[in-house]
């Protein structure tokens, strides 16, 4: 089992359109995910974490997800609303 966080630091003044987004693509599928918004921290940031059960899951998510035809807008809007990618890491759930 694996998970992938994704960081973003997010423009001030725009997390909850990039929250709203994020739950917008979340209600289209099935994918297990859990969602952080920062409360102390040194900006605004969002976390997201995404559950597979192996490596393929994961790519197979990202493919389907980049084929999507809303995905060019959501991407347009997002590049707008959100600063940088921090990290993007994939973990291995031990327990």
């Amino acid at each position: 089992m694996f998970v992938q966080r994704l960081t973003y630091r997010v423009e001030a003044g725009y997390v909850e359109e990039a929250l709203e987004m994020i739950k917008g693509e979340i209600a289209k599928g099935d994918t297990p995910t859990r969602v952080y918004q920062s409360y102390i921290s040194p900006g605004d940031m969002i976390v997201q974490d995404l559950e597979f059960e192996n490596l393929a899951d994961l790519q197979a998510f990202w493919t389907e997800w980049f084929s999507q035809p809303d995905t060019t807008k959501f991407m347009q809007r997002w590049s707008e609303i959100v600063e940088s990618l921090v990290t993007n890491e994939v973990w291995r759930i031990v327990e």
